[in-house]
């Protein structure tokens, strides 16, 4: 048992000395290269607003029914999306379930004539 204490108590201690070190020796590298802290803080906020603004990401799906319901999935993974008795009640399922700002698209050969068919029937 006490093997135990004191290797953890060494492990843990070890730990501690590798990080001082390594923040040491970082330390002592950015001085001699004449590098401050306040140009580390002014370089991460550049970078921070130098930032892309990332691309809307698209999921394709497709559309199966089954009796009077509508299903969804993705046709990468096969994911299920949701499920309606309508297309509106699919379309809101899908857009609960999606990030905002992702494009959804659904070919007619992926079942896209289903929602086109069940849009037209309701107005």
């Amino acid at each position: 048992m006490e093997l135990i204490f004191l290797t953890t108590v060494v492990f843990f201690l070890g730990w501690i000395m590798g990080n001082w070190s390594a923040i040491k020796t970082f330390t002592r590298i950015l001085q001699r290269l004449g590098i401050t802290d306040q140009q580390l803080r002014d370089l991460n906020n550049s970078m921070k607003q130098a930032q892309p603004e990332p691309e809307a990401s698209v999921i394709e799906i497709k559309i199966e029914q089954h009796g009077e319901c509508l299903y969804a999935y993705t046709v990468k993974d096969d994911g299920f999306m949701g499920q309606g008795s309508t297309a509106e009640q699919l379309r809101d399922e899908i857009l609960r379930r999606i990030p905002k700002g992702t494009r959804v698209i659904c070919s007619r050969d992926q079942g896209g004539e289903l929602i086109a068919a069940a849009l037209e029937k309701n107005g």
